[in-house]
């Protein structure tokens, strides 16, 4: 006969197992991404300008059982292997998008392994080409302070995706050479949907929008320059599920 207490010791651990089953590791590191950067400004020494994503990304976005992390070093990883290019007279304007670091914290709520939401915070410091420089660790950079949510959802046996909308704010005194006193703000949109190709790894996609508004002084002017970016970006991993 089966000892009760070791029945019940199994069962809990049986339990507290499938509870953890809950969620994924989407890994961009490195990964790829496609899209395009807009930037407009109200100062006539500045043109309107457009330029493609930088292809590699450095992200790491998870969620297991409660927790939400992200860790997003895209500028960073951009700026430091396209610094031969620029060296060599290589690149026309610097795609420098995104953080050179930053990160996500988030506690979802939810029962079961089929659904999450719940806030974040986000902390980090980026950088945006408000000057059209071709120097790839030159451009604006700025510390970001912000929240949003998030919301995890499973689907069927293969099919895990995740949405993120959040606010943040921006600012630095001296973000860079030309770029004096920048404020602003932002929101982000996010999507995420991941297919479990084979056993607990597979393919992500991520498709994201970013739109920021900046106030600062350039090259020394008086009066303040305002300018505002739109990012669109297709960004493609592996995860591994949990």
């Amino acid at each position: 006969m089966i000892n009760k207490k070791l029945l019940i010791a199994l069962l809990a651990f049986l339990s507290v197992g499938m509870y953890a089953q809950v969620g994924f590791n989407c890994q961009f590191v490195p990964g790829l991404q496609v899209g395009s950067v807009k930037v407009k400004t109200d100062n006539t020494r500045l043109k309107d300008y457009k330029f493609g994503a930088a292809l590699p990304i450095f992200m790491i976005d998870r969620i297991k059982t409660k927790w939400y992390t992200n860790l997003e070093m895209n500028a960073l990883y951009y700026a430091t292997t396209q610094v031969n290019n620029v060296n060599a007279g290589k690149v026309k304007i610097a795609k420098t998008e995104g953080a050179y670091i930053a990160g996500r914290l988030g506690y979802g709520f939810g029962k079961g392994d089929a659904m999450r939401v719940g806030p974040n915070i986000n902390l980090g410091w980026g950088a945006s080409n408000l000057d059209s420089s071709k120097r790839t660790l030159n451009v604006p950079s700025y510390y970001t302070i912000g929240g949003g949510v998030f919301f995890y959802q499973k689907i069927g046996s293969r099919i895990r995706a995740m949405a993120k909308v959040g606010y943040e704010k921006y600012k630095n005194k001296s973000a860079n050479d030309n770029v004096k006193g920048l404020s602003g703000s932002g929101i982000y949109m996010e999507g995420t949907v991941a297919y479990n190709v084979y056993q607990k790894f597979g393919l992500a996609v991520m498709p994201a929008f970013y739109s920021k508004k900046f106030s600062y002084n350039y090259g020394g002017e008086a009066v303040s320059t305002n300018a505002k970016v739109r990012s669109l970006f297709l960004r493609i991993g592996f995860v591994k599920f949990f």
